[in-house]
């Protein structure tokens, strides 16, 4: 969806319709704020937002794990970095390293070795990406405690406004 289109206009008016009435209880504020992101993010294409919501159900699982195994801070911050960034690897390079390595072989006269991929990148997948990551780093470096929500922690990293261009929030400055 487009800021710029009139799908958006008649999108934001619904929001702001029902915000008053959202806004009273935390719990239904959190769902609306998700639920109007999650919406505004899939009518591109709703699959993805199984891709979405993978990546803040893991940034959140993996935040809470921050937080209740301190010594083994190290070994979780690594663990969470391998899968997020090998996701958006996945999304936005795998099909050129496939591409690479099989143009490579051709070179020497043999047959491609790897299938090649394409995948189509997601709107916004690099900003929700490192969205997470700053989430996890705060936590990592001790300067911010986990939320226990997670429909609280979807609704700080999806927020429509910023989902697809950004800028990338600090959870300190947006969680509350």
């Amino acid at each position: 969806m487009l800021f710029n289109s009139f799908v958006f206009l008649i999108f934001a008016a619904a929001f702001y319709i029902l915000w008053p009435l959202a806004r009273r209880r935390k719990q239904t504020r959190w769902l609306l704020i998700s639920t109007a992101s999650f919406f505004f993010y899939g009518w591109w294409d709703w699959r993805y937002t199984f891709l979405l919501l993978a990546i803040g159900g893991i940034t959140f699982v993996f935040g809470l794990l921050l937080d209740l195994y301190p010594l083994k801070k190290k070994l979780i911050l690594i663990a969470y970095l391998i899968i997020n960034l090998g996701t958006l690897f996945a999304f936005k390079y795998l099909g050129f390293v496939t591409g690479a390595v099989n143009n490579l072989f051709s070179v020497f006269g043999l047959e491609a070795p790897v299938p090649s991929y394409s995948l189509v990148l997601p709107i916004g997948v690099s900003f929700f990406t490192f969205q997470s990551i700053t989430y996890i780093a705060e936590i990592y470096k001790g300067t911010e405690k986990p939320t226990r929500s997670l429909l609280h922690y979807l609704s700080f990293a999806s927020i429509f406004p910023h989902l697809v261009a950004g800028p990338i929030l600090r959870a300190k400055d947006i969680l509350p």
